[in-house]
């Protein structure tokens, strides 16, 4: 256990910012000074504590409390606990090679195939891009009460990309649907 503890604290310690103070078979407790560096370890471990047990845990400092240091515990035992540790070094360790969180997981997973996006992936990644106005209203198994919006600019042209894009709605349905009217109209 003590060595995928090591690569652990190895792969902690050569991100800009932190320190590693200790470790022991079931913790590394650290110190970031670096808020970029921070939140992307943040971000994977928080990922990771539904697959792994793996937590992340924020305390003040002994020795100054306006400080605080950092935690990953990893709970459970022997193969479980193993596993989890080299997860979380590997995650790690690829942002550490990617430069970035969305790099890592573009190396990882690999440019994501638009079948298997879902519409608020879509959303996440549309509001990242600059100069960009768009929409996304959806609802699940024709229930009006469950719909969703999801959208990103000058909320001006946000209504009205909405209203174009309901007039085209109605326009299609006007070509596309057959209508029958009931046999004690005609």
């Amino acid at each position: 256990m003590n060595d995928e503890i090591s690569l652990l604290v190895e792969v902690l310690s050569n991100f800009e910012g932190v320190s590693v103070l200790n470790s022991d078979d079931t913790w590394v407790t650290f110190r970031c000074v670096v808020e970029s560096t921070l939140a992307s370890i943040t971000s994977q471990v928080v990922e990771l504590q539904d697959s792994t047990t793996c937590k992340f845990m924020i305390y003040p400092h002994p020795d100054d409390p306006e400080q605080v240091i950092y935690q990953l515990i990893f709970e459970g035992e022997g193969e479980e606990k193993r596993r989890s540790i080299s997860v979380v070094t590997k995650v790690l360790k690829n942002i550490l090679e990617s430069g970035s969180v969305q790099r890592a997981k573009h190396k990882e997973l690999g440019i994501p195939d638009l079948s298997l996006v879902t519409l608020r992936q879509m959303a996440v990644e549309l509001k990242q891009r600059e100069n960009l106005c768009f929409a996304l209203v959806w609802m699940e198994q024709s229930e009006r009460d469950n719909i969703a919006i999801e959208g990103s600019g000058n909320p001006t042209q946000l209504v009205g990309l909405l209203a174009r894009g309901l007039n085209m709605a109605i326009d299609w349905a006007d070509k596309n649907i057959k209508f029958r009217r009931p046999k004690d109209e005609e």
